[in-house]
């Protein structure tokens, strides 16, 4: 979440550098301060973009915790074979695979069980505990804005957690 609120602040320094500009344009009756306007309101955009992203991963991560249970109960017998069926077509057999949001566990677990190896990642500190505790290993607690790996995993499974 720093590097969001850092971001936000980048942001909203590059639009009070184009207001200034802005209103020096005006003073000097410059036409470029619509442009200057212009790309300020973007800057200022950008800023509350990432800030309002902020805000609502925070709701999410928020409604994971406090829920995690009820979620692991409604979610943890779902029938996902024949999605998981489509996507290992293009895993290489035992190979990596990074479970983004892994909720429960429910699919980590399904991999395992057919061979591959899996890194199990979830951004609720109350899943990665039900997860871990399933698959008998740490899961990592990150956020989607986190993952820096390049070329490591065989495949990403992020089941419902990119909507």
């Amino acid at each position: 979440m720093k590097k969001k609120t850092a971001m936000s602040g980048v942001y909203f320094c590059l639009a009070i550098v184009w207001f200034i500009l802005a209103l020096n344009g005006f003073r000097d009756n410059s036409t470029m301060k619509y442009t200057y306007l212009a790309l300020g309101a973007m800057w200022t955009c950008i800023g509350a973009t990432y800030l309002g992203h902020e805000e609502k991963s925070d709701a999410t991560i928020k409604y994971y915790n406090r829920n995690a249970a009820a979620y692991t109960a409604e979610t943890e017998n779902l029938d996902m074979s024949g999605c998981r069926e489509k996507f290992l077509a293009y895993v290489p057999e035992g190979g990596l695979i990074l479970d983004w949001g892994c909720g429960c566990g429910r699919d980590s677990v399904a991999f395992l069980n057919e061979g591959y190896q899996v890194e199990a990642v979830d951004g609720s500190v109350e899943m990665c505990s039900i997860a871990g505790a399933k698959l008998g290993r740490e899961v990592k607690c990150n956020l989607f804005d986190d993952l820096d790996e390049k070329n490591k995993y065989d495949g990403i499974w992020a089941s419902a957690s990119l909507l």
